[in-house]
C-alpha cells in the first residue's frame, strides 16, 4: 500500500514505503499510484542492481510513506467499479551537484549505503499514441506543450545516467559503541556536495532501526544549533527525540542557527533511563540537510495542520545546573 510507479524514458521503477527513487534532471517521467496487489512484495517492475556512477544522477528524490487521501487514482476493476488508491510522501528537488555516495573516510570501503544495493531499471518503453501534455520546469518556471505520442518511447539505451531506487532498510548503520552522540552525518545515504567542504548543498540522512549502547551519555540528539538547515520527516514509527506530535507524513524545519532539541518528555525519559543496550525498532525518520535557508510556502504557513505552539515543548524545561 502507498506505493508509486515511476515511468521514465529509461525504464520503470516501483517504490513503496521505506524506499526512495532518484530521477536525474532532464528526464521525462510520469508518476502513477502503484498496485501493491500485483506481487507479494509490492513490486511489478524489472530492475537490475547496477548503480550508475556515484550511484546515479540527481534532481528529484521521492520517498513514499503510507496511504493518504491527499492524492487518489481511480483505476477500473473487474465489473467496472472504481477503487480509490493513494500514496503520500516527500520530494526533494536538487539544484546542485548530482547526488552521490558520501566519502567514507576512516570507515573504509564498506558501510552506510553500499553501491550494490542501488537498482536501475531494465529496458522498457511505452508505445502509445494520443494527445499528451508535457510539463517542464526551466528557469524556475513551468512550461507546457502537447505531443501526439508518449515521450517514454526509448526502446534501448546505454550509459550511466539513469534513474534508480534504493531500499533504506539496506542501510548499514554505524554509530558510537562507547560514549557520546555522533553527528547526523554518520547516517548520510546520499550527498550533493557544495564547493565548500563540510556544508553540502543537500545531504539525505536517515534514522533507521539501530542499537543504542553508549554509556554515560544522553542518548537522544543533544540541544544544538547547526550551520546547516534541517528539514525532517517521518516515514513510519516514532522519532526518539519527539514521540508525540510528530507523526508519519509530518515534517519539521529548523533553519540554520535555530536552537532545537528533544522535547520535555523525551528529555526526562532519557535522563532517567537505565543505560542498557536498547534496540530502536519499527522507526524510519529522515532529514534533508542543506547549507541554504529553507523558506516555507504560503500554503505551508497557512495550513490548519501547522503547529503554532511548537515552541512550547521546551518551555517547561528546568535549569538543572547550580553555579
Amino acid at each position: 500500500m502507498g506505493s508509486l510507479r515511476i515511468l521514465t524514458e529509461l525504464g520503470a521503477l516501483q517504490i513503496g514505503p521505506g524506499e526512495v527513487a532518484v530521477i536525474p534532471r532532464g528526464l521525462k517521467f510520469k508518476v502513477e499510484i502503484g498496485d501493491d496487489r500485483a506481487s507479494g512484495t509490492g513490486r511489478t517492475d524489472n530492475t537490475s542492481a547496477r548503480p550508475p556512477a556515484h550511484a546515479g544522477g540527481s534532481d528529484k528524490t521521492a520517498a513514499p510513506t503510507t496511504p493518504s487521501a491527499e492524492a487518489a487514482a481511480t483505476p477500473h476493476l473487474k465489473g467496472g467499479e472504481p477503487e480509490k488508491r493513494a500514496a503520500r510522501g516527500y520530494i526533494c528537488e536538487n539544484y546542485g551537484q548530482q547526488f552521490r555516495l558520501p566519502d567514507l573516510g576512516p570507515i573504509g570501503a564498506n558501510g552506510l549505503a553500499n553501491p550494490r544495493d542501488f537498482e536501475t531499471p531494465v529496458a522498457w518503453f511505452e508505445d502509445r499514441e494520443g494527445e499528451i501534455e508535457i510539463v517542464a520546469k526551466f528557469g524556475g518556471n513551468l512550461w507546457a506543450c502537447e505531443t501526439d505520442h508518449s515521450p517514454l518511447d526509448v526502446v534501448a539505451w546505454h550509459g550511466n545516467y539513469a534513474p534508480y531506487r534504493y531500499d533504506l532498510r539496506r542501510f548499514n548503520t554505524i554509530g558510537s559503541v562507547s560514549f557520546d552522540h555522533p553527528d547526523p552525518s554518520i547516517f548520510t545515504v546520499l550527498t550533493s556536495p557544495s564547493e565548500q567542504a563540510g556544508v553540502a548543498n543537500c545531504d539525505f540522512v536517515i534514522f533507521p532501526d539501530r542499537w543504542l549502547v553508549t554509556e554515560n551519555t544522553f542518548r537522544p540528539p543533544w540541544y544544538h544549533r547547526n550551520v546547516m538547515s534541517e528539514y525532517m520527516g517521518l516515514i513510519y514509527g516514532a522519532y526518539d527525540a519527539k514521540e508525540e506530535g510528530f507523526v508519519p507524513g509530518g515534517s519539521s524545519l529548523h533553519n540554520l542557527m535555530s536552537a532545537h532539541g528533544p522535547d520535555l518528555d523525551a528529555f526526562e525519559k532519557a535522563s532517567g533511563a537505565l543505560l542498557e543496550p536498547q534496540k530502536l525498532s519499527g522507526t524510519l525518520a529522515f532529514m534533508f540537510e542543506s547549507r541554504y535557508i529553507l523558506r516555507p510556502t504560503k500554503y505551508a504557513m497557512e495550513t490548519s495542520e501547522l503547529q503554532h505552539e511548537y515552541f512550547e515543548v521546551w518551555q517547561k524545561l528546568r535549569k538543572n545546573f547550580q553555579g
